[in-house]
C-alpha cells in the first residue's frame, strides 16, 4: 500500500503537494480527499501514489470524501496532456473533464433507461 498521495488542491492554481495516506484509509489516484493546508482543510483531488516523497513536514490525510473515485487514471493523464498541451494548470484541465464524464455518466443513463422502455 502506497504511503504517500500526491493532492491537487481545488484553486491552488496547479500546485500539487504530498500528503501521508492514513494505515486504514483505502485512497485510489482520482479520489477526492480533504487535507490540511495552514489552518483549514481544503479539498483535493489524489493525482499519484508513491512509496516516498522528497517533500519534509508531511502532513496526513484528513478525510476521503467519497468511495469511488472522481477520475481514473486514464483521464487524470488525459487531462496532464492538455494542460502541458495547452499550457493551463492541471486543475483547470482535470475541472473541464469532471463535466465532460458527468455528462457522459448522464447520457448512459439516458440511453439504458430509453432501451430497457423497448
Amino acid at each position: 500500500m502506497p504511503k504517500y498521495a500526491r493532492v491537487l488542491l481545488d484553486e491552488s492554481g496547479g500546485r500539487a503537494f504530498d500528503y501521508a495516506v492514513p494505515a486504514a484509509a483505502a485512497v485510489a489516484v482520482g479520489s477526492r480527499v480533504r487535507v490540511p493546508v495552514r489552518t483549514r482543510a481544503v479539498l483535493g483531488t489524489v493525482i499519484a501514489l508513491s512509496d516516498t516523497t522528497d517533500a519534509q513536514g508531511i502532513r496526513e490525510i484528513s478525510e476521503i470524501v467519497s468511495d469511488e473515485p472522481a477520475f481514473s487514471p486514464e483521464l487524470i493523464a488525459l487531462a496532464e496532456w492538455v494542460a502541458n498541451y495547452y499550457c493551463c494548470p492541471l486543475e483547470a484541465a482535470l475541472r473541464s473533464e469532471e463535466h465532460t464524464s458527468e455528462l457522459q455518466s448522464r447520457q448512459y443513463l439516458v440511453c439504458r433507461l430509453l432501451l430497457e422502455k423497448k
